[in-house]
């Protein structure tokens, strides 16, 4: 009888190696930065970055900078709303081209959806448009999210334009833990 409790105390802790770590969910970028003057491009710069999610003390950090998120669970929405990150999705949320929702300041619109090689599986992805209206999120620039109804937030496409610089940025943060953030 020991031998048998012991057996499955292995299988147990073996299987429990084998799932994925899912409070912690990290995506690595590649930031371009396109420099002009009077109208043509002087100068490219790349650089790379990280966007993570620490689902067991809700924080989601882009780059350098953390910031506390909420998560938003109702009979109408699911999702995440933080000062740094927001997405938020209806209840019943379908992978279908053309629906569009608006929450809290951001208007997100699905566009038609796609397969993408992620981490050596082909996943099924939605790009769903986000642009802020009139959110107080530190981030204000449109937003492409690649949601995946299966694997969650599987990649961010994030697009800037600096008038003082003169400078335009394009940053994308792909997915490189097991799974993304689901709602």
């Amino acid at each position: 009888m020991r031998a048998l409790i012991f057996f499955i105390f292995l299988i147990a802790f073996d299987m429990a190696k084998a799932l994925p770590d899912t409070s912690y969910i990290e995506y690595a970028s590649l930031k371009t930065n396109w420099y002009e003057e009077k109208g043509r491009i002087v100068e490219v710069s790349l650089r790379t970055g990280k966007l993570f999610f620490d689902v067991k003390n809700r924080i989601v950090g882009i780059d350098n900078i953390k910031y506390h998120y909420e998560v938003v669970k109702t009979s109408e929405w699911k999702g995440i709303t933080s000062l740094g990150f927001n997405f938020v999705l209806p209840k019943g949320w379908a992978p279908e081209e053309g629906v569009s929702w608006y929450f809290d300041g951001f208007a997100y619109r699905n566009k038609h959806p796609v397969p993408l090689w992620v981490n050596g599986r082909k996943i099924d992805v939605t790009p769903i448009r986000a642009i802020n209206h009139d959110s107080k999120v530190a981030l204000n620039n449109p937003m492409i999210l690649l949601y995946s109804k299966a694997d969650g937030l599987i990649g961010v496409v994030d697009f800037g334009y600096d008038e003082e610089l003169s400078s335009y940025d394009e940053t994308t943060y792909m997915l490189i833990s097991s799974e993304g953030i689901k709602f």
